[in-house]
């Protein structure tokens, strides 16, 4: 007989591939390397994330799948602007510029 370990409301960490998810530690890498660990915890502009996510949309769309800076992902690049928007959401650090 098993023994028994109760899991309910508790989150999945299995559910995530996590060879899919080395190509966002590419990109969070380098971005710690050109800017510093962290610098998205300092609070960002949400449209500049947004525009981001956009731009790197816009070259998937166009068949281009590697960001020639980085060598990832553009969807890599993709998902680390969401975890920083999501980021800054959570902790009300977006620093929004009046456009």
């Amino acid at each position: 007989m098993a023994g028994i370990k109760y899991k309910d409301n508790k989150l999945e960490w299995s559910l995530l591939d996590y060879e899919a998810m080395e190509e966002v530690i590419k990109v969070l890498m380098y971005g710690a390397n050109k800017y510093s660990p962290d610098n998205y915890k300092k609070g960002l502009n949400r449209f500049d994330l947004l525009d981001a996510i956009q731009r790197h949309l816009a070259e998937v769309m166009k068949d281009n799948e590697l960001d020639e800076e980085t060598e990832a992902h553009h969807m890599a690049h993709i998902v680390c602007n969401c975890l920083f928007y999501i980021h800054n959401f959570k902790h009300k650090k977006f620093m929004d510029d009046v456009r």
